[in-house]
This record gives structure tokens, C-alpha cells and sequence, in this order.
């Protein structure tokens, strides 16, 4: 049966996303692990107002943040929204 990572590392995940400059309230956080690796999908705000090439720069450095600490073959997704 699936379940969702623990507590700890779930607030862990949003602690670090939010330590990216320009990333804003990570919310709608859902984890789960598949065999020996995690997955990981959030949603973060970022000013409406950049280019999407910096709305993408800076998803793909909460991607590698999380990869850093979790490992390479952790599945991430990052869904950006305006704030």
C-alpha cells in the first residue's frame, strides 16, 4: 500500500524549496516512495511577472535541491504558479 513520507520529511521538502531566492509558499505537497526512492510533487509560487524561462530555472533549482538531498533517481515534479 502507497503512503506519503513521513512528517518530518515532508516539512524537511518545503523548508528547502522555500530556501530558493524568487520561490514562495511550497504547498499541495505530495510524496510517496517507489522501492528504495521517493517521489515528490509540489507547487510553488513565483512572481507572475518573470519570463518563463526564469520560471523554469528556478523550478529546476528546487529540482536539484531535492535530488542533492534525496538522492539522483528521486522523482520530482514542480508545478509553478503565479503569486
Amino acid at each position: 500500500m502507497e503512503q506519503s513520507l513521513p512528517d518530518a520529511v515532508e516539512e524537511e521538502i518545503l523548508r528547502l524549496a522555500a530556501t530558493v531566492p524568487g520561490v514562495a509558499e511550497p504547498h499541495e505537497l505530495r510524496t510517496r516512495r517507489i522501492g528504495n526512492h521517493y517521489a515528490i510533487e509540489l507547487h510553488i509560487l513565483m512572481d507572475g511577472d518573470i519570463t518563463l524561462r526564469e520560471a523554469h530555472d528556478k523550478a529546476s533549482e528546487v529540482e536539484d535541491l531535492l535530488k542533492e538531498r534525496y538522492g539522483e533517481e528521486t522523482h520530482i515534479a514542480v508545478h509553478v504558479e503565479p503569486k
